[in-house]
């Protein structure tokens, strides 16, 4: 169902701005955070759920079913990917630990 026409000016500048953001820190991973793809593509959609709800409490865009729409088994991979990563790049440092 396509919303995008309930959303004000303001919501639609500022979610193509994080949109944006974080594609670019999804081409430059270790640019900005250091945990990985899955990371950032995690921390992205957690972001935009929050950030749709404060549009949403404030007027600003169209309400919105969480629960309704989001998958959970891809954020339980994106999740572990990240954990994976973490540890494989401590590792190669010389352990995770130090």
């Amino acid at each position: 169902v396509d919303v995008s026409d309930q959303f004000s000016m303001f919501g639609k500048v500022s979610v193509a701005l994080i949109y944006f953001a974080f594609w670019v820190f999804l081409m430059f991973p270790n640019w900005f955070w250091p945990i990985g793809r899955p990371g950032i593509a995690l921390g992205g959609g957690i972001m935009m759920v929050v950030y749709r709800f404060l549009l949403v409490n404030t007027g600003h865009g169209p309400p919105f079913d969480a629960e309704g729409v989001i998958i959970k088994e891809p954020l339980f991979l994106l999740f572990g990917l990240m954990l994976t990563t973490i540890y494989l790049e401590s590792m190669e440092r010389g352990g995770l630990f130090d």
